[in-house]
This record gives structure tokens, C-alpha cells and sequence, in this order.
């Protein structure tokens, strides 16, 4: 895979977590329900908290690509944070915290992160 189109692809996925975490901060309760076995309150607030945070990483990680910045920790600390979140979905998902819909989820970040760290590998040449 050549590099520009490693970079569409990430831009692509930057852009898709930065609507579903806008999604996620201003419906919490109603994204939480399509891939939860249960919500409160609480568990919608932190979802919506969550959202916040998967926005604003994929702003910055998203401005990065399309200004073709050379500040190599960025895809390297956003791979980081994708390889995390699908491991901690899957954890949740075994525990009987979230429905069977969330391994696509939990796929999607980890192939995220896989490809963060193709990209970050290639700048740090």
C-alpha cells in the first residue's frame, strides 16, 4: 500500500471517529443502547464523556493528516489509543458488558491501530 493512500484511509478513519464521537458526546443514552446490554445514567454519561474524547483525538489526528504534518508521535500515540479501545471492547464485550455488535467496532479500532502504526513506522524513517 502506497503512502497516499495510507493516508486516505486514515483520513477516512479519522473523519468516521470524529462523527461518531460527536455522535457518541451528544447522544450517549441512544448510542449506548445499540451496543450495550444495559445503560443508567451514570454508564450514558461516561459513554457520552467517551465521546468527547474519541472527537477531539480524531480532530487532532485528522488536521495532522490533511496538513501533512511531520510530527511523528501523533500516529503513533493515536494508534496507541485505537489498539486500546479494541482491546478494552473486547474485554467488555466478554464480560457481558456490551452486545456481539461492538467486535465490529472493536475490529474497526484494531485495524486502525495497526495501520497508525504502519504510518507512524513509515515517518520515522
Amino acid at each position: 500500500m502506497n503512502d497516499a493512500i495510507l493516508r486516505f484511509i486514515l483520513i477516512v478513519i479519522s473523519a468516521v471517529t470524529v462523527i461518531t464521537g460527536m455522535l457518541q458526546l451528544m447522544f450517549p443514552s441512544a448510542m449506548l443502547n445499540l451496543v450495550a446490554a444495559s445503560s443508567n445514567p451514570i454508564s450514558s454519561h461516561l459513554f457520552g464523556t467517551v465521546g468527547m474524547f474519541m472527537l477531539i483525538t480524531g480532530a487532532l489526528f485528522l488536521q495532522s493528516l490533511l496538513r501533512h504534518s511531520r510530527e511523528n508521535v501523533i500516529p503513533l500515540w493515536i494508534g496507541v489509543q485505537k489498539t486500546l479501545a479494541a482491546t478494552l471492547l473486547m474485554w467488555a464485550w466478554y464480560s457481558d458488558m456490551f452486545l456481539s455488535i461492538v467486535l465490529l467496532v472493536a475490529g474497526f479500532d484494531a485495524v486502525s491501530g495497526v495501520l497508525c502504526f504502519v504510518f507512524w513506522h513509515r515517518m520515522s524513517k
